[in-house]
């Protein structure tokens, strides 16, 4: 009997190899990674019941025990600057992410809730859990509603320009 060369059995594993789609793991979030949403001065005035005025995700510092195909990141949440509680400061929390089939499902350390990242293109969707997201600081804590037609409830995160 004729050996076939390893290259011809090996041919039809690397094709099906590079069918599989990719995570949200490993397309967004491989390396080191930034994404962020900024409101403008116009967008505040524009949507008064909005709460949250930006948010950056960013790779979690290095020591992160993680499992493949988890991320864990830092959140870092900058509110309204209207009241004494939300006086434009940056509220940082980590979160720990687990994949799912349609993207990274995050919980946010000490019980601060919980949000699903979904990818659109290169861009991220942001979608707050329904119980919502509780980032706190040495001054406070903040709420950042996860209702249905809560303003702060879903948004798009870009790269980091």
């Amino acid at each position: 009997m004729r050996a076939l060369p390893l290259f011809v059995i090996l041919l039809p594993v690397a094709a099906g190899a590079q069918t599989l789609p990719e995570s949200l793991a490993e397309s967004h979030f491989s390396r080191g990674f930034c994404y962020e949403m900024a409101l403008t001065r116009e967008e505040m005035l524009a949507a008064p019941d909005r709460q949250l005025a930006a948010l950056r995700l960013e790779r979690r510092s290095i020591g992160a025990l993680v499992a493949p195909g988890n991320v864990t990141m830092d959140i870092i949440v900058r509110l309204r600057g209207e009241a004494s509680l939300r006086d434009g400061r940056e509220i940082e929390a980590t979160a720990r992410c687990r994949p799912e089939p349609e993207g990274l499902r995050c919980s946010v350390d000490g019980d601060g809730g919980a949000f699903f990242l979904r990818a659109e293109g290169i861009d991220l969707r942001w979608t707050v859990e329904d119980e919502g997201i509780v980032v706190e600081d040495w001054r406070g804590t903040q709420r950042l509603s996860g209702e249905a037609t809560g303003p702060d409830r879903e948004v798009i995160l870009r790269p980091c320009s």
